[in-house]
This record gives C-alpha cells, sequence and structure tokens, in this order.
C-alpha cells in the first residue's frame, strides 16, 4: 500500500466529546476536509483497565463509548484501506518478532518513493533559530558598592529556570555558570575570593 502523506487523526473514543456519536458530530461540524488520512480510535471495547489497551473483548463496544453502529457512522465519511494494514505480533520483553518488523519496515521505506513533508509553495517566511556567536551569553559590570553584577538575557533565562530552594538546582546553575565562562571572565577582570557577585536580587561570594 502506497504510504500518502496526509493528516490522521488518531484519539481515544471519548476524547472528544465523550463517546463515538459525539466525536462524529464534532469531525463532521468543524473537521470535515482536516483528516484526509482518516482516523484511528483507540481501543473503544469493554477493557480492565489501561485506558482499553486490556480488552475483554474485541467483539462488543463499551456501552458508555456507543455501538458499532457509531463505528459504522464515523467510517462512512472516510476511505477504507485499499488493503488492510499488516500486523506484526511482538514481544519487548523476548524480543520475538522484532527482526521480522524491521525487515518489513526496510523493505517498505525501500519501496516508499521519497516526498516532501509540506508543500514549499506554503512557506510564507523562514525563521531561523540557532546560536549567534556573535550574542554575548552574559556581561559583567561593577556597581558602586564594589559588587559584580552579571547579567544577560541567556544567563536571566538559566536563573529564572533554577529553583534556589533546591540545593541540587543551585549546584546545577553553578555549573552552567562554569560552563559559559563565567568564572573565568570574573577571574579576568580580577574578582577576588569572597568578593560579592549579583544576578537580579540574588547574591552570592565569588569562590577562586
Amino acid at each position: 500500500m502506497a504510504v500518502k502523506n496526509q493528516v490522521q487523526l488518531i484519539t481515544y473514543p471519548d476524547s472528544l466529546g465523550g463517546d463515538l456519536k459525539t466525536l462524529n458530530n464534532v469531525l463532521t461540524k468543524y473537521f470535515p476536509k482536516t483528516f484526509k488520512g482518516g482516523i484511528h480510535i483507540l481501543p473503544p471495547f469493554p477493557s480492565s483497565g489501561d485506558r482499553g489497551f486490556a480488552p475483554l473483548t474485541y467483539l462488543e463496544i463499551e456501552p458508555q463509548f456507543g455501538t458499532w453502529e457509531d463505528i459504522r457512522k464515523l467510517a462512512e465519511n472516510y476511505d477504507e484501506f485499499e488493503e488492510l494494514p499488516a500486523i506484526f505480533p511482538i514481544s519487548g520483553l523476548t524480543k520475538q518478532g522484532l527482526a521480522t518488523l524491521l525487515d518489513a519496515t526496510a523493505e517498505l521505506l525501500d519501496k516508499t518513493p521519497e516526498f516532501l513533508l509540506y508543500d514549499e509553495s506554503d512557506m510564507e517566511e523562514e525563521a531561523y533559530y540557532g546560536f549567534d556567536e556573535e550574542e554575548k551569553a552574559f556581561e559583567i559590570s561593577r556597581d558602586d558598592d564594589a559588587t559584580w553584577v552579571l547579567s544577560g538575557e541567556k544567563l536571566m533565562k538559566l536563573f529564572n529556570m533554577t529553583n534556589f530552594d533546591r540545593d541540587e538546582a543551585v549546584m546545577k546553575f553553578a555549573r552552567q555558570l562554569r560552563g559559559m565562562g563565567v568564572d573565568e571572565a570574573l577571574r579576568a577582570r580580577g574578582a577576588k575570593d569572597g568578593d560579592l557577585v549579583r544576578i537580579g536580587k540574588f547574591e552570592f561570594e565569588f569562590v577562586d
């Protein structure tokens, strides 16, 4: 079966509205042309637990989700598989069946033609997210009371993400500062053992 680059919905039977009938209404009203790749209903069967993945039977639909008729009505709006998908029984514990699955995956990839994940004509603008080497990770200044003051966008992000009520978080922040070169830069500016260093309203002693 050829792989189609289309959007598919994978959902529990009660995730969008509480049951299968409401799910069908939601899809029909709000997403009539969105899920061209079909919908995949996660186990709607009576189950002993594990969110439906411990089914008691495959012959019935859990009554709180609906009935087989609700499943059939959902299926009316979507294409059926041209052929049934292959099912590979595997065991993560014994590794049984994994080799067969990997061989089938490799064979499918060999037969599948390359395709774009998006239409380049739909790309209105391009954004680059990366490290700007010219942007300094931190700045050092000295206050009137001789306290060394650290600032900078990257440094403050790390500072704001640190829970200073936890010793391990404080130690991690200290290692991050050292990795950024803060210790070395303070030492080069003339900081001495015991000098005060301030980040925002937080102060600590420089240890050389």
